[in-house]
């Protein structure tokens, strides 16, 4: 299962007629016909779409067929030429069960989130609202359908939109801290601990949440005045210590963004980096609490 989304060359608009939106969708249905993917949602907003299908092996041939054909249409019909997306679509694997849980809903909320409806099913040119309508085509799988429709918990929704957006920013390739959101904080904190021990955190991996959710996450949970003794250094504020290091593990930023939020040097947040990780690694009581920090970060994300 992949999660494609593709936007307008410049953010310029994509679809702005109903015969616009309607021609993508049969390219769709033709390509399902020829049997190269299932659909199983799809969002198309004015100026990009998002897309969850199955591949049967033949989705990059599918997908260069479907945007070529789109965009020659829409060239014709308006005396232009030129490039109308912003180039190749982007996917990402849905390779976790947290993954599949959270892409439908996130989905089906985009309209929402852009403030074009004020409901899911409320929108026309999304699975959710021809499945809510009653009018959804022959060529949707309803493999999903009931995961369509998203809980209005707006921190959930919040969390969640963060979440794959990273997802999309990060580099491809497995996590295998994913799958483990719903643990205990315990469970939480020994793959902390066991990661830390295995390198030394310079090159992040997947991001696993998006940065505001990690950010407020450490507010919330920490005390302003809270110190920690790093082993073999001095004391330190457990909200710097927490706030560079989840930034890093969590989130993947680069230490220069974790600077600049946190007003300080790159050298300094790298350290703190580095003291986190230490701490993670050494200090029982520190890991317990940054696996804490993380499981209220993530708690939004589990599939209910």
């Amino acid at each position: 299962i992949y999660h494609l989304m593709n936007r307008g060359a410049a953010h310029r608009t994509l679809f702005e007629y109903r015969a616009d939106f309607r021609f993508f969708l049969s390219r769709m249905a033709y390509a399902v016909r020829r049997g190269e993917f299932v659909v199983l949602a799809y969002a198309l907003l004015p100026n990009h779409f998002h897309l969850v299908v199955r591949s049967n092996g033949g989705l990059s041939e599918a997908m260069r067929r479907i945007q070529g054909e789109y965009t020659q249409r829409f060239n014709r019909s308006r005396d232009r030429d030129g490039a109308l997306q912003r180039g190749r679509f982007g996917s990402r694997w849905v390779n976790t069960e947290i993954y599949l849980g959270n892409i439908f809903p996130y989905v089906a909320s985009n309209p929402v989130d852009a403030g074009l409806v004020e409901r899911p099913a409320a929108w026309p040119w999304g699975s959710t609202g021809a499945w809510a309508a009653g009018r959804h085509h022959a060529w949707l799988s309803d493999e999903f359908a009931p995961w369509s429709f998203f809980d209005k918990d707006t921190r959930s929704r919040e969390v969640r939109t963060a979440y794959i957006e990273a997802k999309f920013r990060g580099s491809e390739g497995q996590n295998e801290f994913v799958d483990v959101v719903e643990s205990s904080p315990a469970h939480i904190a020994a793959w902390m601990r066991a990661r830390a021990k295995l390198a030394d955190g310079t090159e992040p991996g997947a991001p696993i949440a998006g940065v505001e959710p990690v950010a407020r996450a450490v507010c919330e949970t920490t005390r302003e005045q809270e110190r920690v003794r790093v082993p073999g250094a001095y004391t330190h504020a457990m909200r710097d210590l927490l706030q560079a290091g989840l930034l890093r593990e969590l989130a993947c930023c680069s230490f220069l963004h974790i600077a600049g939020r946190m007003q300080t040097s790159s050298r300094r947040a790298k350290r703190l980096h580095a003291y986190h990780r230490r701490c993670v690694a050494e200090d029982e009581i520190y890991a317990e609490r940054a696996a804490e920090v993380v499981a209220a970060c993530l708690a939004p994300l589990a599939v209910r």
